[in-house]
């Protein structure tokens, strides 16, 4: 998926530039922490690494002067984020995020609460592509229109920096694995090989019929197709029936066509070497870049792409490629009422059916690099040249320091406000569930077996996840408080001084109550 590869890449970048004293990570559970931490440990030894759970956030807030936190995704944690921090940070650090695919009607939602005065001007939204910043734009747009919000109800900055890739490939090893895998296909020097790659679902990425129609109209017009092949390869479920049904209106119409389901980084880089042409006539409002365009493009590729989303910012039309025109519905209403009721994929697939690539133009643009190779070599070497001025890693890390740098220096207006109106109090609305609640007068002494894990001989049993709620030695030291009757509000009181909330303080002492090393005078 690009989402993962694209951050994947993004984090080594980072930590290969290395432009920070410190890292730290938050992570929702042990496993995910433990995992990465590992992994990074192995691959960067010498950077100084600090993991946490999300749980850890409040203290290292009120301890740590963060520079920054970005966020691998625009959408989760980035508002709950900013409250903790408006909460308990005595310094506004930056929060940015990414975005990926938009498109989902879920995410309506999550634009509505980036829409709120807790967002300062020192947050920002990283968009990617031009088609990515005006969806974002326009559904805040419409948000506020539709809610009828005031001015103070703010949204992050939205700064526009690409994805990239890591490294140009080696051009003699390009030509070396262009000589092997054409062989292995059985492609001599005068054919043709078209090769798309990405995923091969017509509901979630893009339909290939357009595709097949283009080149079938091209041999009608005159193209050899005997001499062209076509190669789609990419992620495709296990048991779906498009690769059969693909092959079968390919042999109809005479297109020689070879389907590789899920190849590995290694078939990848074989494959963008052997071919002539890298195309992708997307169709889906859920791309909204296209790391693809990059790749093929750094493989010297000329690229016949649709002109649609992010992939217009990435094929320079006549120069490293060919944009193919599609037309879009003017109206979308019933699709609008529909959508919360449909699965994404359903929605996706209605909607990218009434998005007309222009098959004619299509034909023309392939037909054209098919009886050109001086056109494709320079268009080939054009992309390559764009790629590695514009979208190596190493050049698109610094954009990201710039930008942090930026908004570490804007102005606050005014204390950001730490409470968002879609954070509701759980203990309201559960009320009803409760015998009763705790309460300072609500006196307490330690059990037979609080008093046996204040002496050792017990072990405290904790869940996972949990633990990090129930530090034992402060534990121990409430049992021994507690080891006379005494009110909840006087060991309240006691755990305060120690430096807990008194929230904290209270889960302390249900827990304790709960596993029955507390109990009830």
């Amino acid at each position: 998926m690009g989402r993962v590869v694209a951050n994947e890449e993004f984090l080594r970048a980072l930590l290969k530039l290395n432009p920070y004293d410190q890292y730290h990570f938050y992570f929702s559970g042990s496993k995910q922490l433990n995992t990465v931490s590992r992994i990074l440990r192995a691959y960067f030894p010498h950077i100084d690494f600090h993991w946490g759970l999300w749980s850890d956030l409040p203290e290292a807030l009120g301890k740590t002067r963060f520079e920054v936190f970005h966020l691998s995704d625009w959408v989760v944690g980035f508002v709950p984020l900013a409250a903790l921090r408006n909460r308990y940070s005595r310094h506004i650090f930056p929060i940015t995020g990414i975005i990926h695919s938009l498109s989902y009607e879920r995410y309506h939602a999550e634009f509505l609460k980036h829409l709120w005065p807790g967002c300062t001007p020192r947050d920002a939204i990283t968009v990617t592509s031009r088609a990515g910043e005006a969806v974002v734009r326009a559904a805040f747009r419409q948000l506020r229109a539709n809610y009828d919000l005031p001015d103070s109800f703010k949204h992050p900055d939205l700064i526009r920096i690409p994805l990239g890739i890591p490294e140009l490939p080696d051009a003699d090893e390009i030509s070396r694995l262009r000589k092997q895998k054409r062989r292995s296909l059985g492609l001599d020097s005068q054919d043709i090989m078209l090769l798309y790659l990405g995923r091969i679902c017509h509901a979630t990425k893009k339909d290939m019929l357009p595709l097949l129609r283009a080149l079938s109209r091209a041999g009608r017009q005159g193209l050899e197709l005997r001499r062209m092949r076509l190669v789609l390869a990419g992620w495709v479920d296990a048991d779906s029936s498009v690769l059969k049904a693909l092959s079968g209106f390919a042999a109809s119409l005479g297109i020689a066509l070879t389907l590789v389901a899920c190849p590995d980084n290694t078939e990848r880089s074989e494959l963008y070497a052997a071919a002539d042409i890298f195309v992708s006539l997307v169709d889906n409002l859920q791309e909204t870049f296209g790391i693809t365009m990059l790749e093929a493009a750094a493989y010297g590729l000329p690229v016949v792409a649709s002109d649609f989303d992010g992939y217009r910012d990435l094929v320079v039309h006549g120069e490293t490629g060919c944009l193919v025109p599609c037309l879009g519905p003017r109206r979308s209403s019933d699709c609008d009422l529909m959508a919360p009721l449909w699965s994404d994929s359903h929605f996706h697939l209605v909607m990218a059916q009434e998005t007309a690539i222009d098959v004619a133009k299509a034909s023309e643009y392939l037909t054209c690099l098919a009886n050109n190779p001086g056109l494709r070599e320079h268009m080939g070497k054009c992309g390559r040249a764009r790629v590695s001025d514009s979208y190596l890693w190493e050049k698109i890390i610094p954009l990201y320091i710039n930008m942090w740098n930026g908004l570490a220096g804007r102005e606050l207006p005014e204390q950001p406000a730490q409470f968002h109106p879609q954070q509701l109090s759980y203990t309201d609305l559960f009320a009803g569930h409760f015998s009763s609640f705790l309460s300072d007068e609500l006196r307490v002494v330690w059990s037979r077996s609080g008093e046996a894990l204040y002496r050792g001989e017990e072990n405290p049993v904790f869940y996972e996840g949990i633990d990090p709620f129930i530090p034992v030695d402060m534990l121990r030291r409430m049992l021994f408080w507690a080891r006379r009757p005494a009110t909840i509000g006087l060991l309240t009181h006691k755990l305060e001084q120690e430096g807990f909330s008194g929230e904290r303080a209270d889960y302390l002492l249900l827990w304790a109550l709960k596993h029955d090393f507390l109990e009830i005078c």
